[in-house]
């Protein structure tokens, strides 16, 4: 069965069980109105019931979060586009004054990583006041992988930080950009290694970028044709202009 269509039928069935599920509820809930003559029994019944409720919509939630930030991703590797020509990016320290020019500040950096970021109030969703946090990790050549849980820890440090200053992020929106030697099968996998999490309270969007040295491009899954948010488009137009 195709991929995307089993997600799909997956998300189906599982929201009409928590239908059923409800419903459940608002006919025990009915059934203990009318059998229940005791008032304080009643309350805790319905205390009770509201509260079991509570707990399975959670899990449901959650859950079809999930399953659609699957299907997301599927469509995204669907409807993947080509490499990108290197501009600014060509050598990281020309790369690295431009993204200061373009207002990133550095936050962190050691032996193998240097952290830099911006942060910008949420011009999508201009009702709810919070921000769009964009960063940049750099990644030495000599990393392993397209990830440093060294630099993870420094971008927590940093929300921290920001949060301390009343700046509630929302949106967060990671390139993890890397120079490679050549582009072999293990870096196309970890290419593949996105993430995109959106749910009512937070969107999280990580793209994994390789500075192909042999092609002089950059290579990275993601989609011109597809967006799965208005973040998601944000962060590849603004990589786009990084690149």
């Amino acid at each position: 069965m195709d991929e995307l269509k089993r997600i799909n039928q997956q998300f189906t069935r599982t929201y009409i069980l928590y239908l059923v599920v409800f419903l459940l509820f608002g006919a025990v809930a009915i059934t203990a109105g009318f059998l229940i003559r005791d008032s304080n029994l009643e309350f805790i019944v319905f205390l009770l019931l509201i509260i079991v409720l509570m707990v399975v919509s959670v899990f449901f939630k959650s859950y079809l979060d999930r399953i659609q930030n699957v299907s997301y991703l599927i469509r995204i590797m669907r409807n993947a586009s080509g490499p990108l020509e290197l501009n600014h990016m060509k050598e990281i320290p020309v790369f690295e004054a431009y993204a200061r020019q373009k207002d990133f500040v550095l936050y962190s950096q050691a032996e193998t990583f240097k952290v830099f970021y911006k942060a910008e109030k949420d011009h999508i969703n201009r009702i709810r006041r919070r921000y769009i946090l964009q960063v940049l990790v750099l990644l030495s050549p000599s990393e392993p992988i397209f990830f440093s849980d060294k630099a993870d820890v420094e971008i927590n440090k940093l929300n921290q930080e920001l949060l301390k200053k009343k700046m509630k992020i929302s949106r967060m929106l990671v390139s993890q950009i890397k120079p490679v030697d050549e582009l072999n099968e293990s870096n196309k996998q970890a290419l593949k290694e996105i993430v995109f999490y959106r749910s009512k309270r937070e969107t999280i969007s990580v793209i994994n970028v390789a500075l192909d040295k042999n092609t002089n491009k950059a290579v990275m899954l993601y989609s011109d044709t597809y967006s799965p948010s208005q973040y998601y488009k944000y962060h590849v137009d603004q990589l786009k202009t990084l690149i």
